[in-house]
């Protein structure tokens, strides 16, 4: 039987330059992501200070908060299960 995935909105206004407490950052928390209008799912995790997407087209993707650093970040929900 298939189910439908749960989606926890993430509150953008949150976060820090290149932080946020509500995304854990594990490598293993799924998410879904709109960035540039456009959608993707994966997962953050932690590199080098950063907090980067490792599921957008096979690159990592810088998290920023939206309004620093050219941001194009829209929306970021958690997938719960």
């Amino acid at each position: 039987m298939k189910t439908t995935p749960k989606l926890k909105q993430i509150d953008l206004s949150k976060g820090t330059e290149n932080k946020h407490p509500d995304i854990k950052a594990d490598g293993k928390t799924p998410y879904l992501i709109k960035y540039g209008n456009e959608f993707s799912a994966g997962t953050f995790e932690k590199e080098d200070g950063l907090m980067n997407f490792d599921g957008w087209y096979g690159l990592p993707l810088q998290y920023d908060k939206p309004g620093t650093n050219r941001s194009y970040w829209q929306g970021v929900w958690e997938i719960v299960e």
